[in-house]
C-alpha cells in the first residue's frame, strides 16, 4: 500500500471522526439545554406549590387571630 494513500485515508478518517464529535456535541448540548429548560419548569412548579400552602397558611394566621380578638 502506498504511503500516501494510506495517510489520505487515515486523514479522511480523522476529519470523519472529528465531524461525528462536534456532531455529538452539538446533540449533547441540546439534551443539557432541554433538561436545564425542564428544571426550570419543575421549580417553577415547586415555587406555585410553596405560594399556595403560604398563602393558606396567612389565611389560617389572619383567622386565628381574628378568632382570639373576637374572645378578648
Amino acid at each position: 500500500m502506498n504511503s500516501t494513500t494510506r495517510r489520505d485515508r487515515l486523514e479522511a478518517e480523522l476529519r470523519d471522526v472529528r465531524e461525528h464529535v462536534e456532531s455529538l456535541e452539538a446533540e449533547l448540548q441540546k439534551v443539557v439545554t432541554e433538561e436545564q429548560h425542564e428544571t426550570i419548569d419543575h421549580l417553577e412548579d415547586h415555587f406555585d406549590a410553596v405560594e399556595n400552602r403560604f398563602k393558606g397558611l396567612r389565611d389560617f394566621w389572619k383567622a386565628l387571630i381574628s378568632e382570639s380578638s373576637d374572645k378578648d
